[in-house]
Parts: structure tokens; sequence; C-alpha cells
């Protein structure tokens, strides 16, 4: 009898490490194949396969925290459907702070809105502009050793006109940094936001003197 109870306890316990490890393999292969994306019809391909895990793992934030980095290309793609690919984004973003606000959540907010800005720079600057660095703040107050934050700080110094105090000067003791805190990121759990380099390459490349 002590045997039987021991063996249902046991067998009670196993469904939520065998779901664990479900998801982990699940989240693994779906980061692995957002990371490797080279065609932009794969990204339609993505957004399903992360819905469904999604779905199926209500309670988890990564997948749709890389919802909404695909909606994100997705929106970058839709020049004529930004605005309303980007609202998309910043939904599967808010899916997100439901479940919990973290430094990598708000680095994607940060970049959902810098979509929403992209739309129309001249008109909507001024308006976004506290949302997108307000986002980054937030992180750093997290986070402050999160290299997406200065990604992105990066990447909207050296798109701003000079006259805003954008370019190569301001920008890349920032695109330096990011190099330096993603290259502390190797070894990481593979599931785990790891973009960056491939947004400040461009950075480095054009602004070494």
């Amino acid at each position: 009898m002590r045997t039987l109870i021991i063996f249902l306890l046991l067998l009670i316990a196993s469904p939520p490490k065998a779901q664990t490890a479900n998801f982990e393999t699940s989240i693994t292969d779906a980061a692995n194949y957002f990371n490797h994306i080279t065609k932009d019809d794969q990204y339609s391909i993505a957004l399903k396969q992360l819905v469904k895990l999604s779905n199926s793992y209500p309670k988890e934030w990564l997948p749709k925290y890389y919802a909404a980095l695909v909606q994100i290309k997705i929106a970058l793609l839709s020049k004529e459907k930004m605005d309303v690919q980007a609202d998309i984004a910043i939904d599967w973003v808010n899916k997100c702070k439901l479940l919990q606000i973290n430094d990598e959540i708000l680095c994607a907010e940060s970049l959902a809105y810098t979509i929403k800005m992209q739309v129309n720079p001249a008109l909507r600057w001024l308006s976004y502009k506290s949302k997108i660095y307000g986002s980054l703040q937030k992180a750093k107050s997290i986070n402050d050793n999160n290299p997406r934050i200065y990604v992105l700080e990066a990447s909207l110094q050296y798109h701003l006109p000079k006259l805003l105090g954008g370019g190569c000067n301001n920008a890349l003791p920032i695109a330096k940094r990011a190099e330096k805190l993603l290259n502390l990121e190797d070894g990481k759990i593979k599931y785990l936001p790891s973009w960056g380099f491939t947004s400040i390459k461009e950075i480095l490349t054009n602004c070494i003197y």
C-alpha cells in the first residue's frame, strides 16, 4: 500500500515537470527559428508557431514576446499597413505586461513605438519620443546591463537628424557598449532573447573613422 501511494504521488508530481520540459523544447525551437529567419515569408510561419505556443502556454510571457518581435518585423515589411501592424505588435506587448513587466518586454515595447513613429517621423517624433525612451528608461531601472537597451538607443541616435543630436558621434559609444554587453551573453540559455548584433552592425561599420 505504501509503495502504491508513493507511486501515485510521483505520478501526480510528474506532469508539471514534463510540461515545463515540453515548453522549453518548444520555445527553444521557436526562438531558434526566429533568430535564423532569412526570407520575408518566414515571419508569417514564425507568427503562427508562436500564436499556437502562446495559446498552449497562456501563463508564459516568452511566446507573446517573440510574437511581438515577429509582428514588428511584419510591420516594417508592410509599408502601407505599418501603422495597423505596429498596433498588433503593441497588443502582444500588452499581453506580455499582463503576465509580468521585465526589461526585455520593455525593449520590445520601445521598438514597437519606434515603428509607430516611423510611419511619419516628422509628425510623430514629438508625440512618440516619450514612449520610446520612457520604455527604455524603465528597462534600465530593472537591468541596466541589458544590451538591447543600448542597441535600440544607438539605433535611435544614429538615425536622428544631426540637428537633433543624431549621427555617429553620439551613436558609436552607445553601440560599442551594446556590443560589449552582447558578447557577455555568450552561453546564455538559448531560448532567451539574444538579438542585437545585426541591428548595430551598420553603426559599428559606418561610424569607424
